[in-house]
């Protein structure tokens, strides 16, 4: 029962092309003084704070770096992702609300060289690929907490039913 309320919750967003995630190049100023490469990502019907919070635990559980966070922002220096790059890299993050969900800048900064720009043959792909892999699971467990909330809902509808059965057989 509750894979199938699952699916019918998510299936009609996929159908669509994915319309739920975008990831397009851009940049963002908010880094630094100037503004530098960066991807961003937006994500319908996921608040700010799930999707920092997903992004900040996800982050620490694959680097030791010590992350800085505030309001709207995560910062992590000289994480290792490796499953992308064995050298360290910074990583940037500027979370905004929109009407019906998020929006992140990404900017990932090479402690050598630089900024990575989002269609760097190396590491662009890589990169997006994990921001659209990441947003996809965020989204997920947005759905499924969703969806427990409706059963949740859905048990006490049955409930009060039961009882006024139980009040009109008497």
């Amino acid at each position: 029962m509750r894979k199938m309320l699952l699916l019918i919750l998510v299936a009609p967003l996929c159908m669509f092309g994915q319309d739920f995630i975008t990831i397009t190049e851009s940049e963002y100023a908010g880094f630094t003084e100037t503004a530098v490469p960066a991807y961003k990502a937006e994500i319908i019907r996921v608040g700010k704070k799930e999707y920092m919070d997903s992004w900040a635990k996800f982050l620490t559980s694959r680097s030791d770096a010590k992350i800085v966070r505030t309001d709207d922002n995560i910062t992590i220096e000289k994480a290792v992702l490796k499953n992308i790059r064995t050298n360290p890299m910074n990583i940037y993050m500027h979370f905004e609300d929109m009407e019906n969900g998020t929006r992140v800048f990404f900017a990932f900064e090479d402690t050598v060289s630089g900024f990575i720009r989002p269609d760097d043959s190396k590491y662009g792909v890589a990169l997006k690929g994990l921001i659209l892999d990441r947003s996809r699971e965020v989204f997920m467990e947005v759905k499924k907490g969703d969806l427990a909330a409706e059963e949740k809902h859905l048990k006490k509808l049955e409930d009060e039913l039961d009882d006024v059965k139980d009040d009109q057989d008497k």
